[in-house]
């Protein structure tokens, strides 16, 4: 019997072991999978922007897109420094979302202020974000305007959201999707 316990406890803790470790290795692998397939896509994005189509019926990948938003996504490549991001947000809702390499939403912007029914919309406005991979020349990229996030490896994912709810929003959203600049520094 005591053999027994011995071999279960032992199975336990091996099971637990495996189980912690594909817990912890599943985000980077993920997200690994999304930056090499979408590198070798037709449409390779590495340090631009990529805009996509207004999401539809007909060409969803999730299963339930917002037609209401246009979306843009950045493969950011920091091997050789810095990377800037730049654009404009509108009237309507939009977001910057930037994540690293373990699917770690490590920084948001949007132009809402606020929370739940008290939220408000800041008005038009342009962003300038650059993304380092040292604190080095931290300082001097605030100083020209930029707000600096610091990135854990030197790959992120910057997602790009603007609202399009009507068709005088749509057209500026796309014109802001296409004016949206991401590029190394």
């Amino acid at each position: 019997m005591k053999s027994f316990l011995k071999w279960m406890a032992c199975a336990l803790g091996g099971a637990v072991l495996v189980h912690v470790a594909v817990i912890f290795s599943m985000p980077k692998f993920i997200m690994g999978g999304l930056w090499e397939g979408a590198v070798k896509g037709e449409k390779a994005a590495v340090n631009r922007f990529l805009a996509a189509d207004k999401a539809s019926a007909e060409n969803r990948r999730v299963v339930r897109p917002s037609p209401d938003l246009l979306h843009s996504t950045c493969l950011v490549d920091l091997s050789s420094g810095p990377v800037m991001l730049e654009g404009e947000w509108l009237a309507g809702y939009w977001s910057l979302q930037l994540y690293d390499m373990r699917a770690s939403n490590f920084a948001s912007m949007t132009n809402l202020e606020g929370r739940g029914s008290a939220a408000q919309l800041k008005s038009p406005g342009t962003f300038k974000v650059a993304l380092v991979p040292t604190p080095a020349g931290r300082a001097e990229l605030e100083s020209q305007g930029y707000r600096v996030f610091e990135v854990a490896g030197e790959r992120a994912i910057a997602l790009v959201r603007w609202s399009a709810l009507d068709a005088e929003q749509e057209n500026a959203a796309l014109a802001a999707q296409q004016g949206a600049r991401c590029y190394p520094g």
